[in-house]
C-alpha cells in the first residue's frame, strides 16, 4: 500500500473508534477520557467527561473529525464532528474567565474550531456561528487574571484572530490582535539578557523559555503581528525573547532547560531538566525559530531550527528503541514531528520529511496493525480521544503526513485558507 494510503486508512481506523465511543444525548455529543488533575499528593490520573476547548475537550476532537471527513467523504465523521461542537459551543460560558480568550484552553479556540469544521463540510451555519462568537471575545475586555502564554492564555488567540482576519476582513479581529500584542510588549520584563514573561498559573525558577508557556511562544504571536502591521515594536520584543532564550541554550544538551518547578534534571544530574516537546523544549522552540527564518531571514534563527530538529529527531530515536514513546501532539511522538514537517517545506530538507514518516511508521508496526491502544500524554491513563493529549491529535498528524494542505493546528499558518479537495475514500 503507498504510504500516503496506509496514513490515511490508519487516521480512518483512529477516527472510526473515536465515533464508535462517542455518548450522545439530545443532538450532542462527548467522550470520557483521561486527565491529569491535581490532588493531596501531586497530579494524578483522573478519568473524566469531556470539556468544550479545543486542547482536552470536544472542540479538538471535532476539529479531527472534521478534517477526517473533508479528506474522506464519511458521513458518520461529519456528524460525530457536528455533535461535539455543538457540546462545544453550548458549554464554553462556563470555562474560568481567565481563560475565556485563550485558543487552546479557552472559548477563543472553540470558535475557531467551529469555524474550521464549517469550511470543512461539517455544518453550513458553523461558520457564521464560529465568526460571531470570535468577534465577542474580540470586543470584549480581558479577564483581570487572563494570562498571556500560547496554551492558557492569549498568544495563540492574537495568532488565529490574525489568521481569520485574513481569510474574512474582519477589521475589529485585527484590532484585538494588537491590543493584546500591546499588552504582550507591556508586561514584559526587561534586563541585560533580553525580554521574557512571568507565569501566575505554576511555580518556575526563571521565567520559562518555549512554545507552550515561554519565550518562544510569546515572540512567535508578535511576529505574527508584526507581519501582519509591521510595526517595529512586536518584531524587536519578539528578537529579544529569542535572545533571552539563546542565553539559556545548553550546547551539550542541544537544547533549552525547563525551569519549571516540576521540570526534572537528566538522571545523575543537577540543575534543569529538559524536555523535549512541543510545550516545553527544543520541538516547540524549533518550531519557532522556523517560522521567524521565514518572516526575518534571520540565519542565526535557522540555526537554532536546526538544532532544535537534530535534537528532536535523536530524542526521538532514543525513545522509539527504548519503547517509550507517546504519540500525543502536546508533549509526544505527533507534536515533535511537526517541527520535521515543516523543516521539510520551509528548509527543502529530505531527512526531516523522512524523520516525520518513520514516527508514523513506526506507530502503525507497533500501535495499529497489532490493533493495541497509540499511546497518549496522559502517563497511565489508555487511551484518550481529546486532540493535544490523545488519539484525535495522532489522527491529525497522519492526516497531516498524507495532506500537506491540512495545516498545523500547533503553529497556525495567518493567511492560508484551508484547502478544500475532493474527498479520497479508504483503501
Amino acid at each position: 500500500m503507498e504510504r500516503s494510503a496506509e496514513y490515511l486508512e490508519t487516521a480512518f481506523s483512529i477516527g472510526a473508534r473515536i465515533a464508535r465511543d462517542a455518548l450522545w444525548a439530545d443532538g450532542r455529543c462527548t467522550w470520557i477520557g483521561a486527565m491529569m488533575e491535581p490532588g493531596e499528593h501531586g497530579w494524578a490520573v483522573a478519568q473524566r467527561g469531556f470539556g468544550p476547548d479545543l486542547y482536552s475537550g470536544t472542540a479538538g476532537v471535532a476539529l479531527f473529525l472534521g478534517r477526517l471527513h473533508a479528506a474522506t467523504g464519511e458521513a458518520v465523521f461529519r456528524k460525530t464532528a457536528a455533535g461535539a461542537l455543538r457540546h462545544a459551543l453550548t458549554k464554553d460560558e462556563r470555562l474560568p474567565a481567565a481563560m475565556r480568550r485563550s485558543f487552546f484552553s479557552g472559548a477563543a479556540g472553540v470558535a475557531w474550531a467551529a469555524i474550521e469544521c464549517g469550511e470543512c463540510g461539517v455544518g453550513d451555519a458553523l461558520v457564521d456561528q464560529g465568526l460571531s462568537r470570535l468577534l465577542g471575545l474580540a470586543r470584549g475586555e480581558p479577564a483581570e487574571a487572563e494570562e498571556l502564554d500560547v496554551v492558557s492564555g492569549v498568544a495563540a488567540s492574537i495568532v488565529a484572530w490574525l489568521q481569520v482576519h485574513s481569510r474574512f476582513g474582519v477589521p475589529d479581529l485585527l484590532d484585538a490582535a494588537v491590543r493584546a500584542g500591546d499588552d504582550i510588549v507591556r508586561r514584559a520584563a526587561r534586563d541585560e539578557a533580553g525580554v521574557s514573561w512571568a507565569l501566575a498559573s505554576m511555580p518556575t525558577k526563571h521565567n520559562l523559555t518555549g512554545l507552550g508557556h515561554g519565550a518562544s511562544g510569546y515572540a512567535w504571536a508578535l511576529l505574527e503581528l508584526f507581519a501582519a502591521t509591521r510595526d517595529a515594536r512586536y518584531r524587536d520584543t519578539a528578537l529579544d525573547a529569542f535572545r533571552y532564550e539563546r542565553r539559556w541554550f545548553d550546547a551539550a544538551h542541544g537544547n533549552w532547560p525547563d525551569f519549571r518547578e516540576s521540570g526534572e534534571a537528566p538522571a545523575g544530574e543537577e540543575g534543569p531538566g529538559f524536555a523535549v516537546a512541543w510545550c516545553h523544549g527544543a520541538p516547540g522552540i524549533g518550531l519557532t525559530r522556523v517560522r521567524a527564518w521565514q518572516l526575518t531571514g534571520d540565519e542565526e534563527l535557522r540555526g537554532e531550527g536546526e538544532a532544535a530538529l537534530r535534537t528532536t529527531v535523536t530524542a526521538w530515536e532514543q525513545m522509539d528503541a527504548a519503547g517509550a514513546a507517546n504519540y500525543s501532539l502536546c508533549h509526544g511522538a505527533a507534536g515533535n514531528a511537526d517541527l520535521a514537517l515543516l523543516a521539510a517545506r520551509v528548509f527543502g530538507d529530505p531527512a526531516a520529511a523522512r524523520a516525520a514518516a518513520a514516527i508514523a511508521d513506526a506507530g502503525i508496526e507497533r500501535f495499529e496493525r497489532p490493533r493495541l491502544v497509540w499511546p497518549g500524554g496522559v502517563t497511565g491513563g489508555g487511551e484518550t480521544a481529546s486532540l493535544m493529549l490523545g488519539a484525535a491529535g495522532t489522527g491529525y498528524f497522519l492526516l497531516r503526513l498524507c495532506d500537506p494542505a491540512v495545516p498545523s493546528v500547533l503553529l497556525l499558518d495567518p493567511g492560508a485558507a484551508p484547502e478544500r479537495s475532493a474527498p479520497r475514500t479508504r483503501s
